[in-house]
């Protein structure tokens, strides 16, 4: 993913974690899912331990 984004020109940061994959993707994936809910205007909160916003979020 990282590569498809820098090709299209996005400033990309890469984070290694170690024996910590999956709950990262699963972390990551329903953090996507709440932004994309919200993107459409339904009420979704964000998981605890999601990605709240910062440098792994923008508003488009």
């Amino acid at each position: 993913m990282c590569n498809v984004l820098e090709k299209a020109g996005y400033d990309v940061a890469r984070e290694y974690y170690i024996n910590d994959a999956g709950n990262q993707i699963n972390n990551l994936a329903l953090s996507v899912q709440a932004r994309y809910m919200q993107a459409l205007g339904k009420e979704f909160p964000m998981p605890e331990d999601g990605y709240q916003g910062g440098r792994y979020y923008q508003n488009w």
